[in-house]
């Protein structure tokens, strides 16, 4: 797999952001697109088909999946073996998704008997152990009827995702500006208690936090498929893990679970390669940090197959290292000053967790892209700037607008 194959398969995770995958109407409206996406994209063309998911997870009867996953098989004689996992990033369309961010303590790493000093993100846990419990429904997607009570929830659903998306219209189209020192003092209240780690999750998110240390299901899980999938396929076995956004700090998450579950010294029911036939690849877009030193470090010994791609003017990936973070301000000339501050008291508190990337950015060329206020920058820098780098970019299918424009 090439990084273009890679970004193309992660941008597609945005499809149908407005739908919840535990509808069984819904998720085979999402089926349908996300095979329609992999057949009709250059990069993916003729080389990928839906092999388990997608499927998603929302906290509650309400409200937009704030986790969602698919996985692709080869499907050329020479690709039968190869798998690539495919994990969506933070859904424009979900407040709640966005507040998971804002997990920023400390978690230990619970997997492979790692040592002290093995730790991840608060976030990084949730969206993890979330990842761990989806399951999926069967594959191709049936047609499926649509009960009462979807219909109310996808049309709920719907009518939100739709005011969001006139949001994100105007603001890459320029329309939406935003001052950021008219707000300076309550930004600075608010970085003050995430940093003091005195957030407070919402309702729906903490039952997030509450679903995620349940025990997963023993059926449809990702766990589960990959046991089928490796024991069946012939050496070599390729599986790549792949995420932008929030889904590039979890896609090396989830490889390094896999690499203590695996097999060889892993033991119990979790284990799920016992012959080590498969060989783990990571490709990450604009992530943020996942985890800390000891975390970085044991990814590497265990991950040798890793691409990060990281745009310098791209916010997310300035977080939460806090070295970083102390860049934020001055990325986009003058439009972030106001930020000095908060981000001053932030980096301060992040020293404690220490938190930094897994591994170098590959290099990156080309100065930001210039545009009217730092709201359509940051969102401009933060996926069409990818697209364009490896020329996949396209207005009209492969764009943000595209990409979370409710599916017709």
């Amino acid at each position: 797999m090439n990084a273009a194959e890679a970004l193309t398969l992660a941008a597609i995770t945005y499809r149908g952001c407005e739908f919840n995958l535990s509808n069984s109407h819904s998720r085979q409206i999402v089926y349908d697109e996300v095979a329609r996406c992999l057949i009709t994209f250059g990069a993916t063309r003729g080389k990928w088909e839906l092999a388990w998911g997608p499927a998603g997870y929302r906290p509650g009867i309400a409200g937009a999946d704030i986790s969602t996953m698919y996985a692709v098989r080869g499907t050329d004689v020479t690709s039968t073996s190869n798998l690539a996992i495919v994990i969506r990033g933070t859904n424009f369309f979900s407040p709640l998704d966005w507040l998971s961010n804002l997990l920023i303590d400390t978690k230990r790493w619970e997997y492979g008997g790692a040592a002290n000093g093995v730790e991840i993100s608060n976030c990084t846990w949730l969206g993890l152990r979330i990842l761990q419990r989806l399951q999926s429904g069967p594959v191709p997607a049936p047609p499926a009827t649509q009960t009462p009570v979807e219909k109310l929830q996808a049309e709920d659903t719907a009518a939100q995702a739709a005011l969001v998306y006139g949001f994100l219209k105007s603001i890459i189209e320029g329309g939406t500006s935003f001052d950021i020192a008219t707000y300076q003092t309550q930004i600075e209240e608010k970085v003050a208690t995430i940093a003091k780690s005195s957030f407070t999750p919402a309702p729906g998110l903490k039952q997030a936090i509450d679903d995620a240390q349940r025990p997963p299901a023993s059926a449809g899980t990702l766990l589960e498929f990959l046991k089928g999938f490796v024991a069946n396929a012939a050496p070599p076995v390729n599986i790549c893990l792949i995420g932008h956004s929030k889904g590039g700090a979890l896609a090396p998450a989830f490889a390094l679970w896999l690499a203590d579950t695996q097999g060889g010294a892993v033991s119990g029911a979790e284990q799920w390669d016992p012959d080590c036939k498969a060989n783990l690849h990571v490709y990450s877009f604009s992530a943020p940090t996942a985890g800390n030193a000891g975390f970085a470090a044991r990814f590497k010994q265990n991950i040798p197959h890793y691409y990060r791609l990281a745009n310098p003017y791209d916010i997310v990936t300035n977080v939460w290292d806090p070295n970083e973070v102390r860049n934020i301000p001055g990325l986009y000339g003058d439009q972030l000053t106001a930020l000095r501050i908060p981000a001053d008291v932030l980096a301060l508190a992040l020293q404690v967790p220490a938190y930094q990337h897994e591994v170098p950015s590959e290099p990156w060329t080309g100065d930001a892209v210039p545009q009217s206020n730092f709201l359509k920058r940051a969102a401009v820098e933060h996926l069409d700037s990818y697209l364009r780098k490896f020329g996949l970019y396209d207005a009209k299918a492969l764009s943000t607008l595209a990409l979370f424009a409710p599916i017709s």
